[in-house]
């Protein structure tokens, strides 16, 4: 049992598949990494912030390993808000559709910046998750939505897989900033 469960995460982990990075224009953005990794909006035009580029590092996840999902986004020119400081984002994650965790954190929290750029300039949001050895291997869904007020800024879905066991080759990929 032990080397089929090993033989179906290595096969997982050869997946070759395109840059994992969004559109540039207004509209639905999605992506896929070479790990498999994928995203897609949620929201509706209505959203303030334009998603242009999602990160997850390392690109392979495992049990006891740390994530960094790393979100590019910029305010839509000429669109404003209130508040922006005050928005919050939250972050749910479900296991084969199950919530197993959520939490709500102010955006200047996750935030490499506060206050945000006005005006179509990007800015980085960025989560540090760790993933606890216990962590059962499989399909996980993140979504993270921010919001102010009653107005929506954004909302991101990201797919990826956990493995059983770390690769050999494992490393973590610097983070440029």
């Amino acid at each position: 049992v032990l080397l089929v469960l090993l033989l179906a995460d290595r096969m997982a982990a050869g997946r070759n598949m395109k840059e994992y990075e969004g559109t540039t224009e207004r509209g639905p953005q999605e992506g896929v990494s070479a790990e498999g990794h994928s995203y897609s909006s949620c929201g509706d035009d209505t959203a303030l912030f334009h998603v242009e580029r999602v990160r997850l590092e390392p690109e392979r996840i495992s049990r006891g390993s740390t994530a960094n999902f790393r979100i590019v986004a910029a305010l839509e020119a000429g669109r404003h808000v209130g508040n922006l400081e005050s928005a919050l984002v939250s972050m749910r994650a479900t296991y084969h559709s199950t919530e197993v965790f959520r939490e709500e954190d102010r955006i200047c929290d996750v935030a490499e910046v506060c206050p945000l750029p006005r005006d179509g300039q990007q800015f980085q949001l960025v989560y540090v998750k760790e993933f606890p050895i216990y962590t059962p291997p499989g399909p996980y869904e993140v979504e993270l939505r921010g919001r102010v007020d009653e107005v929506t800024l954004f909302c991101l879905r990201v797919r990826f897989r956990v493995a059983f066991f770390r690769s050999s080759s494992y490393s973590v990929n610097p983070i440029s900033v």
